[in-house]
């Protein structure tokens, strides 16, 4: 995972496995979130995350409620900028 061509271009503030064990997210001060497919090392997905340096992130899980939601758990993803906004995302990895 150190292909400088896929890694972030500023420092990396946090890592955390998504809950399938098959990904690693990481957050950086590049204002982006990078997915890492573990079985191959390389990245398979660059989001901008914010306006500013993300500075942490974490897993949740949401329950889902209403029509064709009803006792639906899905994966959420949260993550904290300097820019001073918490954003909450799902994510359908």
């Amino acid at each position: 995972m150190t292909d400088k061509q896929n890694g972030h271009d500023n420092w990396i503030r946090a890592l955390v496995f998504h809950p399938s064990g098959k990904y690693l997210l990481s957050a950086s001060d590049d204002k982006t979130i990078k997915v890492w497919d573990l079985q191959n090392g390389r990245c398979t997905k660059t989001v901008d995350a914010h306006d500013k340096f993300v500075t942490c992130m974490t897993w949740g899980r949401q329950a889902m409620s209403g029509a064709g939601g009803e006792g639906k758990v899905v994966n959420v993803l949260a993550t904290g900028s300097v820019d001073q906004s918490v954003k909450v995302s799902r994510v359908s990895y």
